[in-house]
């Protein structure tokens, strides 16, 4: 089948002009003994993006152990104990640096304009004869808008495990992922984002 979609998290990972096999599956995890590590650590991401959001930035201890795990219960009810056990300590150590940091700062007194929003929009791709395509269409939910001074945000939360040395580099992946959710939103908003 011919991919009529992207979606901005998976940009630049795939070239989405040429035709790619459906495999059916669209589930997003799927749990096996042979990727457990890998499933662990899609799991621990998925719960800290559970947690956030829906958590009070101004209050962020608030009920966060009873929200952790809720969203363990939920997302590795497949697991063992033990292992749920081991997600719900990565998420809090996870989520524990997060509300030490500058950004995490700042969005406590952000006035936040939305969370989770979908977006959809048609997206330019240049084909390898350097001609313009708009049949792609990019699609996907930006985590969060918030405002901050007048001047508007979008972000995307990320759990990746990166060395503070290889931070900007490996931001970069996502740029292009930044820039979706960006154009989405200030289309929407009919604002500079």
């Amino acid at each position: 089948t011919l991919v009529t979609h992207i979606a901005p998290s998976n940009l630049g990972e795939h070239d989405w002009r040429k035709e790619v096999e459906d495999d059916g599956d669209d589930s997003g995890i799927t749990v096996s003994t042979q990727n457990i590590s890998q499933n662990i650590s899609l799991i621990t991401g998925r719960v800290a993006h559970k947690v956030l959001e829906v958590i009070d930035f101004a209050h962020p201890a608030k009920d966060i152990e009873a929200r952790i795990h809720k969203a363990v219960a939920k997302e590795a009810v497949q697991l063992r104990q033990a292992e749920q056990a081991a997600i719900e300590q990565a998420v809090t150590d996870m989520l524990s640096g997060f509300f030490e940091s500058e950004i995490f700062a700042r969005l406590k007194s952000a006035n936040i304009l939305g969370r989770e929003v979908p977006c959809i929009l048609p997206w330019d791709v240049n084909s390898s004869d350097g001609k313009q395509s708009t049949a792609p269409v990019a699609n996907g939910y930006i985590d969060l808008i918030y405002e901050i001074d007048g001047k508007v945000y979008v972000a995307d939360y990320k759990s990746d495990d990166v060395a503070a040395s290889e931070a900007e580099e490996h931001a970069a992946r996502y740029r292009e992922q930044g820039a979706v959710y960006t154009k989405a939103a200030a289309t929407a908003l009919e604002r500079e984002i």
